[in-house]
């Protein structure tokens, strides 16, 4: 994340970062680094109060995003919660020493379906354990508005119809987003970088 940030300095101006999936807040110092502006979202309740507790100079919101306001099963880790995830664990099993005994019934909720003005915050940086594509498409039109988004993708299955980075990239390109850069984190998943492209005169220039 810190290199596709850094990366990122030469081509466009970093605004504000909105980060789904914080967790404790591990990163938050590294993005700090970067803007005042960041928003956080983490739906585990034990683990929120670390994250807000260690952060509170910035929006921490006790609910995860997604395409559908709804209350939904997460599936929680046993590595301090950073594999949990909505989606039910297939291939985990078989690659990583991971357990998921515990279940909680969470809230998910649309972003654009939240009363938040985007025009300080301009990249979406999304850890939520193969649901991205339903983050992504959560945010509606308001992706319009974004210059940036880092995520994860997962090509191996490791969770019930996780988001392959073929499906994020081909979601993204209706918003003139383009891959630029990713990184093999492990396997069969990693991180993936889109920047929007320029248009000028109708006429998009990479």
């Amino acid at each position: 994340m810190n290199n596709f940030l850094q990366y990122s300095l030469g081509k466009i101006d970093i605004k504000g970062i909105i980060q789904i999936g914080a967790n404790t807040g591990q990163e938050c110092n590294i993005l700090k680094r970067f803007t005042k502006n960041i928003i956080c979202f983490e739906p585990i309740p034990k683990i929120f109060e670390v994250l807000k507790k260690n952060n509170s100079d910035i929006q921490c919101y006790n609910f995860g995003l997604g395409d559908v306001n709804e209350i939904k099963k997460m599936y929680i880790s046993s590595n301090n919660c950073e594999s949990s995830s909505f989606l039910k664990p297939l291939n985990h099993l078989k690659y990583y020493p991971i357990t998921f005994e515990e279940q909680l019934d969470l809230e998910i909720k649309r972003f654009d379906s939240l009363n938040i003005e985007l025009k300080d915050f301009n990249i979406i940086i999304s850890d939520t354990q193969g649901y991205e594509l339903n983050v992504l498409i959560g945010f509606g039109e308001l992706l319009s508005e974004i210059d940036l988004i880092i995520v994860e993708y997962i090509n191996s299955s490791l969770y019930e119809n996780d988001s392959s980075l073929e499906m994020i990239s081909n979601y993204l390109k209706q918003f003139n987003f383009e891959l630029d850069n990713k990184t093999e984190e492990g396997i069969g998943w990693g991180n993936a970088c889109f920047i929007k492209q320029i248009k000028k005169n109708e006429i998009t220039i990479i």
